[in-house]
């Protein structure tokens, strides 16, 4: 290890000044890295700004037009001036942790051999952190609070039928751990109407099916539409995590405001939740050209504005893959070795010119139409490392160490649901 590592000279003995500098100089930076470049779903998203009032931030949305826009006769009056027609949605910062500790044994190295023993002490403990913030943070981008994912067959189930199922099958079945029969709430996609509140028995992750108890009849869904599948508020224990992409989509009320208007209808708040099959049973299948363009074209027909890329887990990146090329191999040639290099892969994939991209926690069986100016990252409190009275190093109550946190204030909001589509009821089977 050089003699400095930054500003800080690692042949130092530990003071409390010093390990603070290195926390700041040595860790934060990684740490921030780690959060803001790779988080793929959060690096594509903008950091917005947004006004605070206290701990509540309003984000105002359209969701209706001026209807002073139209024709008229030759000196007829003109049309009747109205506004725009818009929502506050009240926007609350979820708060987020990544906590460290050093033992006292360890602190004793540290003060014996100095800094440079310090950093490689912390090393493994803020690595720590490192992976599972970024874990954390991938997750709760996708499926945090209440929706996990999506069905997409229509039929009427029995006492206890197996479902198609779209999305977080892990956390689903987390909660099957913690409650014999978790409750959930299936919301039509197309009304966003409740269908049922029933229980859930059990999940298979590797076939994407999940075992629902109760009458369930989805058989009036609008074909072409999913359901969406969120765990009942009763048994929520991540209800403090931020709202994911799914939540932001699937949930009736949208940070406060209903997503229908007194009539019901497609409104600016509610979002193209769509199924492969358009007809029938709407039972798993094949994904195809057509299913994907039909997703774009709801886009463009309910909001007149377009996606920019599409997101999906590795699985089904591997299903476009397959039906875009069928068997493909390229073959390249270095005229000065002579050496023939075959590669039948393929790097960057786009589908009508927008980028494909893929993260590992997108759920299964489903991919995500994203419309990247339609979303915000809102931050109450920027990643720092969390200070007592300006120092970050505190000790633990009743233990021999001491320890620390970071933490970041925010919240996930879609400002415009309708420019983006959830297509589900993929067939994903031969994937691997």
């Amino acid at each position: 290890m050089p003699a400095t590592l930054g500003t800080i000279n690692v042949e130092e003995t530990w003071t409390t000044s010093t390990i603070e500098a290195v926390l700041k100089e040595y860790f934060l930076g990684p740490l921030y890295d780690t959060v803001n470049r790779e988080v793929d779903l959060l690096k594509a998203f903008q950091k917005g700004i947004v006004e605070w009032s206290g701990k509540r931030a309003i984000v105002p949305v359209r969701v209706g037009r001026n209807t002073g826009v139209g024709s008229a006769e030759e000196n007829g009056l003109l049309p009747t001036a109205t506004n725009q027609v818009k929502e506050d949605l009240n926007i609350y910062a979820a708060y987020v942790y990544g906590t460290f500790e050093v033992t006292g044994p360890a602190e004793a190295a540290g003060e014996n051999k100095g800094m440079g023993s310090l950093i490689n002490v912390l090393e493994d403990e803020m690595s720590g952190i490192e992976d599972d913030l970024r874990n954390y943070c991938d997750r709760t981008m996708w499926s945090g609070r209440r929706c996990v994912g999506f069905l997409n067959e229509h039929k009427a189930g029995g006492a206890a039928a197996t479902w198609d199922f779209s999305g977080d099958g892990t956390q689903l079945n987390g909660l099957i751990g913690e409650s014999a029969a978790p409750d959930i709430v299936i919301i039509r996609g197309d009304t966003y109407a409740t269908v049922a509140t029933t229980t859930i028995t059990s999940v298979n992750i590797a076939a994407g099916t999940v075992v629902i108890v109760g009458a369930v009849d989805t058989s009036g869904v609008a074909n072409g539409f999913g359901c969406m599948l969120l765990v009942s508020e009763t048994l929520l224990t991540n209800a403090n995590e931020p709202q994911g992409v799914y939540g932001n989509l699937s949930e009736p009320t949208h940070f406060g405001v209903l997503r229908t208007s007194a009539g019901g209808g497609r409104t600016t708040l509610q979002s193209n939740i769509l199924t492969v099959a358009v007809s029938g049973a709407h039972d798993r299948t094949t994904l195809t050209a057509r299913s994907l363009q039909r997703a774009l074209g709801e886009i463009r027909v309910q909001s007149g504005d377009d996606a920019d890329e599409l997101w999906s887990h590795e699985n089904m990146r591997q299903e476009y893959f397959s039906l875009a090329t069928g068997s493909p191999n390229s073959i390249a040639f270095d005229p000065k070795t002579g050496a023939t290099k075959i590669d039948m892969g393929g790097t960057e994939m786009t589908f009508a010119g927008k980028p494909w991209r893929t993260s590992r926690h997108c759920g299964t069986g489903l991919i995500f139409f994203s419309n990247r100016d339609s979303w915000v990252v809102a931050e109450l409190g920027k990643f720092k490392l969390a200070d007592i009275d300006g120092k970050t190093l505190q000790r633990v109550a009743n233990r021999d160490a001491v320890g620390g946190y970071v933490r970041w204030y925010y919240q996930l909001v879609c400002k415009g649901p309708r420019k983006n589509a959830i297509l589900c009821g993929i067939d994903f089977t031969g994937a691997t």
